[in-house]
């Protein structure tokens, strides 16, 4: 299969083919290039089994701005153009990494983007959604993810990561440990709850324990890169019966998580 380039221009990071060359400019016609070598400008092609496959979505009013950061274990790098308005089912990034810790989104612009953020543990054969850490919306899945510098989200989007202008991003981790609270589907499980995680920096609240769900709703769907433990209360007088599982391996498989008192 095709290598990808970290540090290449063009519109993809597939070095199949690659335009190599001395000189400072590229033909339009090349979609990949490595340009500038008389400049000592080299470019690299890092093979981590770990992708970050961001793409624009294909549905009406998809095309838009986004900021695209990726922590590989230095910190947050830029890896998209957040000056560039991306067309409907673009490449945004297309990137593999030998470590991965978290990626980041914000559109500081006033037109949104619509897109998938997705990861793969095997060098691009098999992705799958990546989780939002603090996202608004229904769910966690930035498969597909709503992205803009205002403040406000269609009630169309479960995902969104909205306000952007005002500095608000939002955080992919990509920690092999998932938690997954969902609500029964069996009589009167619909309820009240509060879930607590601590990953390593005491408890944090991730439901909203005002909010009643629904049957078979799913309340937490988050992962981290360390985990220490999950609280769980309700101060409501209305019950909540659910699942709360947790995953070692990023989402693919859950067993039931076992309570100490």
């Amino acid at each position: 299969s095709a290598m990808k380039c970290d540090n290449c221009g063009g519109t993809t990071s597939s070095a199949s083919p690659i335009f190599v060359d001395g000189d400072n400019t590229a033909p339009s016609s090349v979609s990949t290039y490595c340009i500038d070598g008389t400049n000592g400008n080299a470019c690299t092609l890092p093979f981590g089994p770990l992708c970050v496959l961001a793409q624009t979505s294909g549905m009406t009013h998809s095309d838009g701005y986004v900021g695209v950061y990726v922590d590989s274990g230095n910190g947050y790098v830029l890896v998209s153009d957040p000056s560039r308005k991306y067309a409907k089912n673009q490449v945004v990034v297309d990137r593999c990494y030998t470590n991965l810790l978290s990626v980041k989104v914000v559109n500081t612009n006033r037109n949104a983007w619509i897109g998938d953020i997705q990861v793969s543990k095997d060098y691009g054969a098999t992705y799958s959604a990546m989780k939002c850490d603090n996202c608004g919306g229904t769910t966690s899945s930035a498969s597909p993810i709503f992205v803009d510098g205002d403040n406000t989200a269609p009630s169309s989007v479960s995902t969104y990561c909205i306000d952007g202008t005002n500095g608000n991003a939002c955080t992919l981790p990509f920690g092999p440990l998932c938690v997954l609270a969902q609500t029964s589907g069996m009589t009167h499980s619909d309820g009240y709850v509060g879930v607590y995680v601590d990953s390593g920096n005491g408890y944090v609240l991730v439901s909203d324990p005002s909010r009643k769900y629904a049957k078979n709703q799913v309340v937490v769907d988050r992962c981290y890169t360390n985990l220490l433990s999950v609280k769980v209360v309700n101060t409501n007088r209305n019950a909540w019966i659910g699942d709360i599982q947790v995953s070692k391996d990023y989402g693919a498989t859950y067993s039931a998580m076992k309570c100490d008192n």
